[in-house]
């Protein structure tokens, strides 16, 4: 008869090992207890049923979850171990005379038995004069520590059962108080390769880089992990795993190693792409934030929250208490995020109205339908929503700033300017968006596919006379010279800013926007219009649901991406017409912003360049009170001259023509 050993790691997959003979079983107070002896592993020990460590591997996790961070820190004298009641983790760091005393707290007191028993040879670090044990609840036994550790390992494998408490925020927060300011959290990030701990690793990283300044990731091959495959996490106050690695210092040590290796310290960083896909949402904003420290004086956190959810908006506002939000999230959210800043008292900015994700939602299509009928229009987003807003805002005393990117934002406040230095009355404004660059590719769109291509392919609208006249896509085509780009086709479109400088210009008597578009552009986008690859419905796709415009964006070039190979300039500015002094009047007012300087300076292209600042500056009139005001406005209602001057030293210098070439 054959005895087995079976780990479930999956509902699907399980890892089988042949068992010698079974030396002990046993149930404490917290779990389940088994030791076994196998030919190929040695000894080894399951906890419920999941192997913790053998005798032929655990070398490998020891090795890895020590001697990282300990090549990184130049001084480890206080360790605290969470869960090591092995004394693995103990043993290999009693190799360094620097560590003047080790914390090891366990939960359970029999686990602590059963590896003196059956694992002598480790085990018998945890009586080493230097080593203390604690039978407390780690989470417990952190929550009064303060500054007292140069290095905390979280030697706990799941966040299920008694362990459970060790992988909450409260649990990575208390860490880090635990931390001296110069101190390093190690912890076990699991394996990610099955979907159920993808979830678990995800969460994982997103706490740690809420806590900590510095938080990566890296990897090692455990034979008897989920997998094979194991990932942990660095996080710290001060040292980054690579930039202050310390190799030849670790070297000249002499410790005594069967897996790790200086080489393989910096190769452990080096994460397949599966990983690296895995932890994008998060660790994208952890490299923005450690690139951009060293070069301001500002402090930047990051943290991840879910914009749909209001109360999530609310805790994480509470607990920045911020003088404003700006808004750069998805046009879906923006009602979600408005709400939260009523619900947190804090202003509220963004740069782009509202529009729904699902344009087939009976509710909303309800009111839709109706404002096509009474407005004359049929784009999908509009301000009416953000509007409707006015009284809540004005109630709460708080301010609610729409629409400050460039288109909207600056082309409503160059038309604010232009109203205030150059006409007694606006009648005509030409908005020109030309985006001059070459990308490369047969196909690209500058920002989220999503929202671009539906906001082109949509009907193209205009106010003339007090009233919207709608057109079919792209049905107005006009050419035009633009300044340091040259001559361009454009096309009319409808867009949101006429819609309140309609509102709020007095006396105007045609809005039109017009954007540039490239032949090979508008071919490719026709083309997959016609075989419903814009479309936000779902579809059934091999049993699966499946929205076709969400599934092209995931084929399309990320945005993002396009920076580096983007060449050539945009030309963005308004056109105006009117009266001044009862002398018939014209100006051009226009920004003029180079791709690759934009690149060189930020690391985007100019689009993303042209709406930032405008973002940054829009922030800045609300938080330092330049503008003020209880309610919703957009930027056009307000004094543009500290606009245009922030405009000006910020990076988007603007230039007026008095003689310009007009829009027939």
């Amino acid at each position: 008869m054959e005895f087995w050993f079976s780990e479930l790691h999956t509902g699907n997959v399980k890892l089988s090992i042949k068992i010698e003979k079974q030396l002990f079983s046993g149930e404490s107070e917290y779990q389940r207890i088994d030791v076994f002896d196998s030919e190929e592993f040695g000894k080894f020990i399951s906890l419920d049923g999941e192997i913790v460590f053998s005798e032929k591997d655990e070398f490998i996790y020891d090795e890895m979850v020590t001697h990282v961070p300990m090549a990184v820190h130049p001084c480890v004298k206080d360790v605290l171990i969470i869960g090591g009641g092995d004394g693995g983790v103990a043993k290999e760091l009693l190799q360094y005379d620097c560590v003047e005393h080790i914390d090891v707290v366990e939960t359970d007191e029999m686990f602590v038995e059963v590896s003196r028993k059956f694992f002598p040879e480790v085990a018998c670090a945890l009586d080493d004069p230097r080593v203390e044990v604690h039978y407390d609840d780690g989470l417990r036994f952190l929550r009064n520590k303060k500054a007292k550790y140069d290095l905390i390992i979280n030697d706990s494998t799941d966040p299920f059962g008694h362990t459970e408490g060790l992988f909450t925020k409260e649990f990575y927060g208390s860490c880090y108080s635990a931390l001296k300011e110069d101190g390093i959290m190690v912890y076990q990030h699991g394996s990610p390769f099955y979907d159920e701990d993808e979830l678990a690793c995800r969460s994982m990283h997103r706490k740690a880089f809420r806590s900590f300044p510095i938080s990566r990731v890296y990897q090692a091959h455990i034979p008897t992990c989920p997998s094979g495959y194991w990932l942990f996490g660095f996080a710290s106050k001060k040292y980054h795993p690579i930039k202050d690695f310390k190799p030849r210092e670790w070297d000249a040590l002499n410790i005594e190693t069967w897996y790790y290796t200086t080489h393989l310290h910096m190769g452990a960083f080096m994460l397949p792409k599966y990983v690296e896909d895995l932890l994008k949402e998060v660790s994208k904003c952890d490299a923005l934030k450690e690139k951009l420290q060293g070069t301001t004086k500002t402090k930047i956190t990051t943290a991840k929250v879910d914009a749909d959810n209001v109360d999530e908006l609310v805790a994480l506002m509470e607990s920045y208490k911020p003088d404003a939000v700006l808004n750069v999230a998805l046009p879906y959210q923006d009602l979600t995020i408005m709400d939260a800043c009523l619900k947190a008292g804090v202003n509220y900015i963004d740069t782009a109205n509202y529009e729904p994700e699902d344009t087939d939602d009976p509710t909303w299509r309800a009111i839709y339908e109706k404002r096509c009928k009474e407005e004359g229009f049929t784009a999908y987003f509009d301000y009416s929503w953000q509007w409707a807003y006015q009284e809540k805002f004005k109630e709460a005393g708080l301010m609610a700033l729409l629409g400050t990117g460039f288109d909207p934002g600056v082309t409503s406040v160059f038309s604010a300017y232009a109203l205030k230095h150059y006409f007694d009355e606006i009648h005509t404004i030409d908005i020109l968006d030309c985006n001059g660059g070459d990308h490369g590719y047969p196909f690209a769109t500058n920002f989220n596919p999503e929202i671009n291509l539906r906001e082109v392919s949509a009907n193209g609208s205009y106010w003339e006379n007090g009233h919207w006249v709608e057109t079919k896509p792209m049905e107005i085509k006009r050419e035009y010279n633009f300044p340091q780009v040259g001559e361009k086709d454009m096309y009319l479109l409808h867009h949101e800013e006429i819609e309140s400088l309609a509102k709020n210009i007095p006396g105007v008597k045609r809005i039109r926007f017009f954007m540039t578009f490239g032949q090979s552009y508008l071919t490719h986008m026709k083309c997959l219009e016609n075989v419903g690859m814009l479309s936000t419905s779902p579809v059934n796709f091999n049993g699966q649901e499946i929205v076709p415009i969400q599934f092209l964006k995931a084929l399309l070039p990320d945005p993002a991406s396009l920076g580096p190979r983007t060449v050539g300039k945009t030309n963005i500015g308004c056109i105006f017409t009117g009266v001044k002094d009862g002398k018939e009047k014209t100006i051009y007012i226009y920004n003029v912003c180079d791709h690759q300087e934009c690149y060189k300076e930020v690391g985007s292209q100019a689009i993303s360049y042209t709406t930032g600042v405008p973002a940054m500056i829009g922030s800045m009139m609300v938080v330092d009170g330049t503008w003020k005001g209880a309610g919703v406005f957009n930027v056009e209602e307000f004094d543009p001259d500290p606009y245009m001057e922030a405009l000006n030293k910020w990076g988007l210098p603007w230039v007026v023509d008095e003689n310009p070439e007009i829009v027939k």
